[in-house]
């Protein structure tokens, strides 16, 4: 029996996902970074901040999702991993080829197009140009110096935001006793005074990306602050696809633009405010794939498989 087998290593968590030659999905293995005790090697240069793309993440999520199956694994990932191949042989794991693609490629095979505009709101945030030879990346500079519009962004958003909650009436958050709770262990904070030694103690910009289920919980009761975050923020990754698209110009000017990244596809606020900030300078069609990245990962990993119809393999996964 052969296995295709796509791993999403981000930085939070890892995702694979096993499918069999019917296209039928037969394993699943999630694991976050946090559960991650000890880390031996990362497999880039964000170290403690990328747990998830720790090979020991990676096989746990790995092991997961392959555990009880027996047959040729044919593996793609979304990162440089001679470590894992290594991991492989060490367990005596029957793959066969192991591929790799991009993140921002894995979200185009994840829409079924050839070439596309990727607008990517997760941990981190990024654009991205493809059309099948080459490409043009903007953002994902990590959290110092961008990713506008990712996880990350919205955390940092409001934990400054609860930092200042007690300044006045038009400062107030529910965000604050629940955010205070998680990083202070109580419900105030002194005029934030209690959160600073917590804040910048904590060095895993996951923590902080964790806070954007929040917030979008948060805006959905109707708390304004949250709103106001979450509309910034979509606008700010709206900003950085505005800024791609009109680079390629005119070459390229009417492809789609595919969403994808649990912020974006995920945050009804902070998608409207996205689509409404492209909608005002584009007249690209936005496109929110029905399948996630690691369903393009997966894809990856058939498409050098003569024997199967890759348009057939792609419509079964969607069914």
């Amino acid at each position: 029996m052969k296995y295709f087998i796509g791993i999403d290593a981000g930085g939070t968590k890892c995702e694979v996902l096993v499918a069999n030659e019917s296209a039928q999905i037969v394993g699943h293995g999630l694991c976050y970074g946090s559960e991650i005790k000890e880390i031996k090697f990362i497999t880039d240069f964000r170290g403690e901040n990328g747990k998830g793309r720790s090979v020991e993440c990676i096989w746990e999520a790995f092991s997961r999702a392959t555990k009880d199956l027996d047959g040729e694994f044919y593996i793609s990932h979304n990162q440089y991993l001679p470590y894992l191949t290594a991991k492989l042989k060490e367990e005596n794991i029957n793959f066969k080829a192991v591929y790799y693609m991009s993140e921002a490629e894995a979200v185009v095979k994840s829409a079924n197009v050839t070439k596309s505009y990727v607008a990517l709101a997760g941990t981190g945030a990024f654009a991205y140009y493809f059309n099948g030879k080459n490409s043009l990346y903007f953002e994902g500079l990590g959290p110092g110096l961008g990713d506008y519009g990712g996880g990350v962004y919205i955390g940092d958003k409001a934990v400054r935001s609860v930092a200042i909650s007690e300044w006045g009436p038009e400062f107030e958050t529910s965000l604050a006793p629940i955010i205070n709770k998680i990083i202070c262990g109580k419900e105030n904070n002194r005029y934030g005074r209690d959160l600073v030694v917590p804040f910048y103690l904590n060095k895993d910009r996951t923590f902080l990306a964790s806070f954007a289920k929040i917030v979008s919980e948060e805006a959905e009761k109707g708390d304004k602050i949250s709103v106001e975050i979450l509309k910034e923020a979509g606008a700010k990754l709206g900003r950085t696809v505005c800024a791609l698209v009109l680079n390629v110009r005119p070459c390229e000017e009417n492809l789609p633009i595919v969403c994808a990244g649990s912020v974006l596809t995920k945050c009804r606020i902070f998608r409207e405010s996205f689509i409404e900030y492209c909608n005002e300078k584009l007249k690209n069609e936005i496109i929110i794939s029905p399948l996630t990245s690691v369903y393009g990962i997966l894809m990856n990993s058939v498409i050098n498989e003569n024997s199967i119809d890759k348009d057939w393999f792609y419509n079964r996964l969607v069914e």
